[in-house]
């Protein structure tokens, strides 16, 4: 309703005006999963490399299989037996998170990271 009350369109043009509203509401939608997902990664970082007071333990453990892909830093997926643990912070974004390039998840500042994390793609996380 708010973008077809600023266009003036005809009848035939209401269709039109419906698909651009949807079309920006849809990257509105798209932006701000962007940005949780950034926040999600920021706090996963800060408490991985303990600069925030936050026992790992309570939320992580390290994936200690020997798999020798990827950074040292990778995270074990615990099982998850309801829709309340599988989305919660603790087990949203550790795949993105194992995902993550060395030289983004190895720095020493948060900074570094915020700046890092600005450069990797996250289309495959986001699913839309």
């Amino acid at each position: 309703q708010f973008w077809a009350e600023e266009f003036s369109v005809g009848v035939g043009e209401e269709a039109v005006v419906t698909v651009i509203h949807w079309h920006i509401c849809l990257h509105l939608v798209v932006y701000v999963c962007y940005l949780w997902l950034k926040c999600d990664l920021v706090m996963i970082f800060k408490i991985v490399h303990k600069f925030v007071d936050i026992n790992f333990d309570e939320f992580f453990c390290l994936n200690t299989s020997g798999i020798t892909r990827g950074h040292d830093y990778k995270l074990s997926k615990p099982l998850c037996s309801n829709n309340a643990r599988q989305f919660s912070f603790a087990c949203r974004r550790i795949d993105v998170w194992n995902s993550l390039p060395v030289n983004v998840v190895s720095v020493n500042t948060v900074a570094l990271f915020k700046l890092r994390i600005n450069n990797v793609n996250f289309k495959n996380a986001l699913f839309i």
